[in-house]
Parts: C-alpha cells; sequence; structure tokens
C-alpha cells in the first residue's frame, strides 16, 4: 500500500481488462507514467 499525499489528485476506475479490479492513481503517478497493476487479474497499464 502506498501512501498519497493530501494535495493529490487522485482518480479510481475499474480494470479495463477484467472490470473487476478497482486502481486508484493519483495524478503524480500519472504524470510520471508509473504503472498500476490490477489486483484481481494482474493487468498492468502505464
Amino acid at each position: 500500500m502506498r501512501n498519497l499525499i493530501v494535495s493529490d489528485t487522485v482518480v479510481k476506475f475499474t480494470c479495463p481488462n477484467c472490470g473487476q479490479g478497482i486502481i486508484i492513481r493519483s495524478n503524480k503517478e500519472k504524470k510520471w507514467g508509473l504503472e498500476w497493476k490490477c489486483p484481481v487479474c494482474g493487468y498492468t497499464g502505464p
């Protein structure tokens, strides 16, 4: 689990592969192009 800074804007969406996993990304993670991984199916995205 990672810590989010209070001032970060976050986006929460379902996995585009399985539609079941919940992905939460901060604006900084998106800007830096950090990968995320679905906790259900293991799909990764930019």
